[in-house]
C-alpha cells in the first residue's frame, strides 16, 4: 500500500512540475520588418547591379557590364536619394532619385532578397551582400 502511495505521489508531483514548467504562447502573430537598409546585389549573365541603401535615404548605385567571354566593358556608380512610401491595400514603394532621373518600384524585402517591380509581373531579385 505504501509503495501505490509513493508511485501516486511521484505521478502528481511529475504532472505539478510539467504543468509549472508550461507556459503558453502569445495567440497574435508576431510583426517582423525587415528594413531595406543594405547592400542588394542583382547578378546577370552580362550585368552586375548593385544597391546600397544607407539610412539616412541616401545611396550608391552600381553597374558593371560584362561581354560574352565576363571581361568588364563598362562600369558606372551614381549616388541617389530614396523616399519609402506604402499605399492603403500595404503595397510598398522605393522612389530612386538619381541626378537626372527618378525610378518608381513596387518592392518586397526579407533578410535575404530585395525583389523590385518593373511591372505587376516582372522584378529584379537582388541578394543582400
Amino acid at each position: 500500500m505504501k509503495t501505490k502511495l509513493t508511485y501516486l505521489l511521484m505521478i502528481i508531483m511529475a504532472i505539478t512540475i510539467s504543468l509549472v514548467f508550461t507556459s503558453c504562447g502569445d495567440d497574435d502573430d508576431e510583426v517582423i520588418s525587415v528594413s531595406i537598409v543594405g547592400t542588394w546585389t542583382y547578378e546577370g549573365d552580362k550585368i552586375s547591379e548593385t544597391y546600397e541603401f544607407r539610412s539616412g535615404l541616401s545611396g550608391v548605385h552600381s553597374v558593371v557590364n560584362r561581354d560574352d567571354y565576363g571581361e568588364i566593358t563598362t562600369s558606372a556608380q551614381e549616388n541617389f536619394e530614396y523616399t519609402l512610401s506604402e499605399s492603403n491595400d500595404g503595397t510598398k514603394y522605393v522612389t530612386i532619385v538619381f541626378e537626372s532621373s527618378s525610378k518608381r518600384y513596387k518592392y518586397e524585402v526579407t533578410a535575404s532578397k530585395l525583389l523590385l517591380y518593373t511591372s505587376s509581373t516582372q522584378y529584379y531579385e537582388y541578394k543582400k551582400r
